[in-house]
């Protein structure tokens, strides 16, 4: 039997500046994951506010997803980056 505890993480809110050209795609759920500077330490189970972003202003919309996936260090992803697979909020 494995004795190792396991604790919870803590998950985070993190609102993050999001560009209006990938909005509508994941509003629809066309795109369910995003790449992004990994300066942040994301977690499975991490909510995302992503507040979008016309190149020099917010627009005033916002979309809540949840963390599902973390990818990092993986060959093909630029050092310092992550991919983060993203679903909807179920309520």
């Amino acid at each position: 039997m494995d004795k190792r505890r396991y604790t919870k993480a803590k998950h985070e809110e993190r609102e993050l500046k999001f560009p209006s050209r990938d909005y509508n795609d994941v509003l629809l759920g066309k795109k369910m994951f995003i790449i992004e500077p990994n300066d942040q330490e994301f977690k499975v189970g991490d909510t995302l506010i992503l507040r979008e972003w016309a190149g020099k202003f917010y627009t005033g919309w916002r979309l809540t997803r949840k963390i599902s996936y973390v990818l990092n260090g993986h060959p093909g992803i630029k050092r310092g980056y992550v991919i983060l697979g993203i679903n909807e909020i179920e309520e």
